[in-house]
């Protein structure tokens, strides 16, 4: 099942976030495609953003027996936060080495975005072959 590129679901996630939206990429083993806020681009070059890819799918490898080591359901998302961003990594199918990472701002001590309903509704989003119109509820705060 193809699933949509990086721009259809960087679109869709900008309407629901708006300038909080870093970067979304669409990775299928070593090979990538991508969109990036510009001030968040300028501080990488190919290379890091190739360096970054390879990484994901490395740990996507170590953590796809997840599922078998935690009794919690289904493997659906890795979730980096950092001072300044939120990382979330999607995978298609763990062992697949293929999936999604989206990055949205983060104030350092604040939550900034609803990171559980935006894993949702990048579910939602890449569940089939075409994007979707899902309901956004902005997040009390």
């Amino acid at each position: 099942m193809d699933r949509p590129d990086a721009r259809t679901v960087w679109k869709t996630l900008e309407d629901r976030v708006g300038d909080r939206l870093r970067a979304v990429i669409r990775y299928d083993g070593f090979e990538y495609d991508s969109v990036t806020r510009a001030d968040v681009r300028e501080r990488y070059t190919d290379e890091d953003a190739l360096h970054l890819v390879n990484d994901i799918v490395v740990n996507q490898l170590t953590l796809a027996d997840s599922e078998d080591l935690f009794d919690a359901g289904r493997y659906r998302a890795f979730i980096r936060v950092f001072d300044d961003a939120w990382i979330v990594t999607l995978p298609d199918d763990p062992p697949a080495k293929t999936g999604y990472v989206v990055s949205f701002d983060r104030d350092e001590g604040e939550s900034s975005v609803d990171i559980d309903a935006h894993v949702h509704a990048l579910e939602a989003l890449v569940s089939d072959d075409t994007a979707h119109d899902l309901e956004y509820v902005q997040p009390n705060g």
